[in-house]
């Protein structure tokens, strides 16, 4: 009777620690999403801020690769178009010589990781 009770007890820790090993393998791929997403995000405004105030669009805009909408003049620069990531890049004026830029990768169907910068028109010489 004391063998049983305690192969019950034992089969009860191990489904438990099954059910914590699946759900740790779980959150470990979403974490590996979210960095790739990340970092592919940094990548594209580190590639933006390099181009400079110049090459921004002149006027809001807004480029959502999921759809996939198509680059404007090179614009915006990869990674935009060389991932399978879907990635949206918006761009908005908020006061003369101040733009924000907002990158949103999309990890999973509908999640984004969102980051966003400014830009400033630089003084004229």
């Amino acid at each position: 009777m004391e063998i049983m009770v305690a192969l019950a007890v034992t089969s009860v820790a191990l489904l438990a620690m099954i059910g914590v090993f699946t759900g740790g393998l779980r959150l470990l791929s979403q974490s590996e999403a979210v960095t790739r997403a990340t970092e592919l995000g940094r990548a594209e405004l580190e590639a933006i801020k390099d181009l400079g105030w110049a090459a921004l669009p002149a006027t809001d805009a807004s480029f959502d690769g999921r759809v996939p909408d198509p680059q404007v003049a090179g614009w915006p620069p990869a990674p935009y178009t060389t991932t399978s990531t879907p990635m949206m890049v918006q761009v908005e004026e908020i006061e003369p010589g101040l733009k924000s830029v907002t990158v949103r990768v999309y990890y999973s169907a509908n999640t984004p990781v969102t980051l966003e910068t400014y830009v400033i028109e630089p003084p004229a010489p």
